[in-house]
């Protein structure tokens, strides 16, 4: 037993030294080539290659799931959150797809996450600015060279793959807005290999399941009164969320 978390003890020094040598480098990559010569695609393309490089050192394997067909046009996502390997395991699991995030402004504050969001140009949200956020995100779907948006609707890290929170009003009334489709994406595991506070990553499993995509055209709105409409979007797209999640648990 003492030889063998020993042997853990080595093997996890082993991969946070290898972490860090080949992660120093490509935070130069992802951060400043791109800041010289004004590329945010470039730094897309470094950042997605560092998010294989992090799962293949530290032993995480990814399983993707397609319950349904991606759309072939542009798309909304929206996925429970449940930790910092979310966004990787997202990227990967539609890997060849741009994908803009949306985050909240407090993420901004953590240093490499921060500067990589705002050199990607990724839509953040600032409190009290709900409708200049509004049009950056329409203006971004809008791009010819973005293929989707994903939202975690639920604002903020969930502490279980289990339970999904209550989601806030913004991905009903963005879908109500632009009448993209909406394909639910469900992230399994990810809380466990990488929990809040936690330095390194475990080895282990992450699934993630993308289901059918809604339309708004699916919806028969008996009430046109926005208000109404949002809350009837946002109740279903949250059922639809967990009832993915407690299929493939």
């Amino acid at each position: 037993m003492i030889f063998k978390n020993l042997w853990g003890l080595i093997l996890t020094v082993i991969r946070i030294l290898l972490f860090l040598l080949i992660s120093i480098p490509y935070f130069f990559l992802i951060i400043f080539i791109p800041f010289l010569v004004r590329s945010e695609r470039l730094s897309e393309i470094f950042c997605s290659y560092w998010f294989k490089t992090l799962f293949y050192i530290f032993g995480i394997r990814l399983y993707v799931k397609k319950i349904g067909q991606i759309p072939d046009d542009k798309f909304i996502i929206f996925s429970n959150h449940l930790s910092f390997l979310d966004i990787p395991a997202v990227v990967l699991a539609l890997w060849g797809k741009r994908i803009k995030f949306v985050a909240k402004e407090a993420v901004l504050k953590y240093p490499v996450i921060g500067w990589g969001l705002k050199i990607q140009n990724h839509i953040i949200l600032k409190e009290g600015s709900e409708f200049s956020s509004v049009r950056k995100i329409v203006r971004t779907i809008e791009r010819e060279d973005v293929d989707c948006i994903c939202i975690f609707p639920e604002g903020t890290r969930g502490t279980s793959s289990e339970q999904v929170q209550p989601f806030k009003e913004g991905v009903s009334f963005i879908f109500d807005l632009i009448k993209k489709p909406l394909v639910p994406l469900a992230i399994i595991g990810t809380e466990k290999i990488y929990p809040v506070g936690a330095f390194v990553p475990k080895s282990g499993v992450i699934k993630v399941i993308i289901g059918n995509p809604i339309t708004y055209q699916s919806f028969d709105f008996f009430e046109s009164k926005s208000k109404v409409r949002r809350k009837v979007l946002s109740e279903k797209i949250h059922q639809e969320l967990l009832e993915l999640i407690k299929m493939n648990l």
